[in-house]
């Protein structure tokens, strides 16, 4: 727990697969040493977003725009981020495209059950501000995390069944 900086990975060949081959492009790491703050790897090089002049982390550095979009307010902000080296991080998150693994919980966010995601974890590995290295450190897949939960519903049981597709809708479970 604590604080973590967060890594997204916004050039075309810079996700890393889950077990299951989603693309993963936001990520977590506590390598990096600021705190909270938002780092991109765009087409293999490091950049830290900007700082303003109070210390704060992305403060938008233009007028900030609206638009109306499909009935919803789209805000679009324009900040900086600057070319930030690093050594080896490692970069953690879970994988959100995957099914969730259920798992019987009486104390749970969602009733009797929770949701478990496939973790993915990578080493990245920089020279300067250049990755050099992508490595896969521990790669979980939905069969990993079942092992992991003895207590897990199989996706056939009739209450997985029933809570993926009130998901699936949007439903609150």
């Amino acid at each position: 727990m604590g604080t973590f900086d967060t890594i997204i990975l916004a050039g075309a060949e810079d996700a890393v697969p889950c077990a299951h081959g989603h693309e993963i492009r936001e990520l977590q790491t506590k390598d990096l040493g600021e705190g909270m703050a938002t780092y991109y790897v765009w087409d293999g090089l490091l950049f830290r977003e900007r700082r303003s002049a109070e210390g704060s982390w992305g403060t938008t550095l233009s007028a900030v725009r609206y638009r109306i979009e499909n009935e919803r307010l789209i805000v679009l902000r324009e900040t900086q981020a600057e070319p930030a080296p690093a050594g080896e991080i490692a970069v953690y998150a879970t994988c959100e495209s995957c099914l969730p693994v259920l798992v019987e919980s009486p104390n749970s966010y969602w009733g009797l059950v929770k949701e478990e995601h496939p973790w993915v974890q990578y080493i990245l590995r920089f020279e300067g501000t250049r990755l050099m290295e992508k490595r896969p450190d521990r790669v979980e897949s939905r069969d990993d995390v079942r092992r992991k939960h003895p207590e897990a519903i199989p996706d056939d049981d009739r209450v997985a069944v029933r809570h993926l597709e009130r998901r699936s809708k949007g439903r609150s479970l």
